[in-house]
Order: C-alpha cells, then structure tokens, then sequence
C-alpha cells in the first residue's frame, strides 16, 4: 500500500494548525505582566527624575554653603588679624603706662629732694 503525498501533506498541516507555541490563558497573563512591567518602569523612571532633581538641588545647596563656609573662614582670619593688632596695641599701651607711671615716681622723687634743696 502506498500513500499518497497529499494524505502526508494534510496530516502535517493538521499537525501544524493544531499545535500551538503558548496557550491563549499564558499569552493574556504574559501581555499583563508585560503592561504591569511597563507601568512600573514608567514609575521608576518618573522617580529617577524627581530624585535626580532632588539631588542637583542639593548640590547647588552644597556649592552655596561652601561658598559661604568660605567667607566666613576668611572674615574669621580677618576678625583673628584684627584681634592679634589689638592685643598689640594694648600691650604697647600697657609699658607706655608703666614708663609713664615711673618717670611720675622719679619727678615725685627729684620734687622731694629738691624741696629737702631748698631749705
């Protein structure tokens, strides 16, 4: 008995349209597992702006109170400078005020012996 090429060539078409690579229940929950995935990267992404943008605020906050760190370390060496003058000038004032106190004490001095002089 020989079989026809036509028979071999219905049966692998049956064969073929009878048999499928997903069953319809897998594909549906694929496809919403893919929209719930897409959603969530859509999420995600809006998130990474939002905190990217966060973050670039903070670093101009940053770069500010650096800048202001700055200054207030140089007026801190200025107001340091000026302390360090001043405490000079007390101290220069300090041995002016005890010549002054002694060339007083030797006048007192030379009155006394000048009045013990004169008489």
């Amino acid at each position: 008995m020989k079989k026809s090429p036509v028979i071999w060539f219905v049966f692998l078409f049956m064969g073929l349209t009878m048999t499928s690579c997903v069953s319809k229940k897998q594909f549906v929950s694929l496809q919403e597992q893919l929209a719930t995935a897409n959603n969530d990267v859509a999420k995600c992404g809006a998130n990474l702006s939002e905190q990217l943008r966060n973050l670039s605020a903070c670093n101009q906050d940053r770069e500010k109170l650096k800048s202001e760190i700055r200054n207030m370390e140089n007026a801190m060496k200025l107001r340091q400078e000026q302390m360090d003058d001043l405490k000079g000038q007390i101290a220069d004032l300090r041995t002016q005020r005890d010549k002054t106190v002694t060339q007083v004490g030797d006048l007192t001095v030379l009155s006394q012996s000048a009045n013990q002089n004169i008489k």
